[in-house]
Parts: C-alpha cells; sequence; structure tokens
C-alpha cells in the first residue's frame, strides 16, 4: 500500500473507483442549486434511536449507506461504502466489522482479504474517510437494515453455496434485511420532500461530510435518464453502475422507513423517534 495519497484521483484509482460524472441533467438539481455546504453536518455521535442501514447489490458494486432520524424527523446519512472488486460475502463481513459488530480477527481468520484491504485504504489518513470501525465495537445499538426485492433473487452463488441470494448470505451472520417494491416516484418523492428547507432553516436530510461520494451523486453524479428525443423518463435514472448503487442503498432504507404520507407539505416529517442528543448545537458546525 502506498505511503500515501497524493490527491483524491490517486485514491480514487488506488481504490478502484472512477468518480467521474456521468453525462446528463442532475436528477436532484435543487441539491446543487443550494450547494454541499448547506446539506452536509458534521455528525453529532450517536443520536438515540436506531440505526438504519441501506443496502444495494448492484452488478458492478455493491453499497452501503448508514443513517439515524432524530427526534424531528430529521435524517443523518452518517457513512458509506462502494467498493470494486469485492464479493458479498467479503462485503458483508467489511460492513459488520466497519459497524463495530465483527472484529479484525474474524476477517483475518476467514481470509477475508479483499475487505482487509479495503480497511487499509478507508483507514488511511488521506482517504477523506475517518478510521475504521466506524461504531463502537459490542455496543447494543440497535441495527434495521433495508434492501430492494432483488436481494431475494437466486443469483450466481447458488450453485457454488447453500445461501441462494443475497439476503441469505447476508441473513447468515445475522443480517435480517426488510425488502420491499417501492416505486421510482415514491422514492424521488421522499427524497425530494427531504431536501426541502424546513422552518428552522435546515432541510430535512443531512450528509455527513465524510460521504463525499454520496454528495457527488447528489451534485449530479446520478443524472436523469431520456429518451430519444431527450424528454426524462418518468423518474427513471441513468445506471453506470455507481451513483446508482447509493442512491439505491439510500432510497430502499429511507422509503421503507419514512410513509410520504407522514411528510408534511414543508417536507417534516411527522413520526418522531427517540430523543436526539445536543443536535440543535451541532448545526452550528456546517461545513
Amino acid at each position: 500500500m502506498k505511503a500515501s495519497f497524493g490527491n483524491e484521483h490517486d485514491f480514487a484509482r488506488e481504490f478502484e473507483i472512477d468518480w467521474s460524472l456521468t453525462q446528463g441533467d442532475a436528477y436532484f438539481p435543487e441539491f446543487k442549486h443550494r450547494g454541499r455546504r448547506f446539506y452536509t453536518c458534521v455528525y453529532p455521535g450517536f443520536i438515540e434511536g436506531p440505526i438504519f442501514r441501506g443496502w444495494d447489490f448492484g452488478t458492478s458494486r455493491p453499497a452501503c449507506v448508514w443513517g439515524q432520524i432524530d427526534e424531528s424527523g430529521r435524517v443523518w446519512v452518517i457513512r458509506e461504502l462502494a467498493p470494486a472488486g469485492i464479493n458479498i460475502h467479503e462485503f458483508r463481513d467489511l460492513v459488520l466489522f466497519a459497524s463495530g459488530q465483527l472484529p479484525y480477527e474474524s476477517l483475518v481468520a476467514d481470509k477475508r482479504t479483499r475487505a482487509i484491504e479495503i480497511i487499509e485504504q478507508v483507514s488511511h489518513p488521506d482517504s477523506g474517510y475517518p478510521k475504521m470501525p466506524w461504531f463502537d465495537a459490542g455496543a447494543l445499538h440497535e441495527w434495521i437494515d433495508y434492501a430492494g426485492p432483488e436481494a431475494t433473487a437466486i443469483q450466481s452463488i447458488a450453485s457454488q453455496s447453500s445461501e441462494q441470494t443475497d439476503a441469505q448470505v447476508l441473513a447468515s451472520r445475522g443480517i435480517m434485511l426488510r425488502t420491499n417494491y417501492v416505486y421510482l416516484e415514491t422514492r424521488e418523492q421522499v427524497m425530494r420532500a427531504l431536501l426541502m428547507v424546513r422552518k428552522d432553516d435546515y432541510p430535512g436530510i443531512l450528509w455527513d461530510p465524510s460521504c463525499k461520494y454520496s454528495i457527488k451523486m447528489m451534485l449530479g453524479g446520478l443524472t436523469r435518464k431520456k429518451d430519444a428525443k431527450g424528454r426524462a423518463i418518468k423518474s427513471e435514472y441513468n445506471k453506470p453502475g455507481l451513483y446508482d448503487d447509493l442512491y439505491d442503498a439510500h432510497s430502499f432504507w429511507l422509503t421503507q422507513e419514512i410513509d410520504p404520507a407522514d411528510v408534511a407539505p414543508d417536507g417534516t416529517i411527522a413520526r418522531k423517534l427517540g430523543p436526539s442528543r445536543g443536535i440543535q448545537t451541532h448545526y452550528e458546525n456546517y461545513q
């Protein structure tokens, strides 16, 4: 491994990621209009309540995002992972390690060489990510995991393993996915509502600055799909195999956890969860 990464492009190349923006109109232009500074805020630390993980098992790479919802219904996107060149078993264990649920020794014992390589790369000071694991090992957090219905489809691994689906691979180590089909229009509706400015002058969703590729996704990496005449095709988006995977991971958990009927016209979510810890003071830490 290199002693240091010269810049973000060097890290991306080392991490086997092509983060160049795709061509087309940004799927959420309001994010780009208001700017990344408006939608980013340092995660204040554990908020009383569950930690949500959204999963996607894309054809080019898997993706996972971590998030919480505070007592006002504001969403905090905490961390992200979408590495290339990793199989589902190693990705599962990588996510568990990052979540403080699996010791490093288990990765070594199970010869999770790609997962270990990614941990070294992500934990490097020049990567822009916090050092793993991202959550306290052994902490009694409530984890809730969401994915799309594709997670229950029989995969090519079926011929090599008793685990027939991605969901079964995760379940074999205690990750019980909740899956449901949600219309693209509903997924867009919920995210667009969360992006709205609320009465307190802050949006309904905030990304920790370390979620740099999810932020790039929102800035224009995710683009609207168009027909041959250049007209948008409803709520469809282009699928080059990166930003779409991250968006799916976001929207799978958001739209299964948040009922669109609970979203008020100003973007406020009516349903409330447990009390938050020091959230107002941390709003002052916008980056």
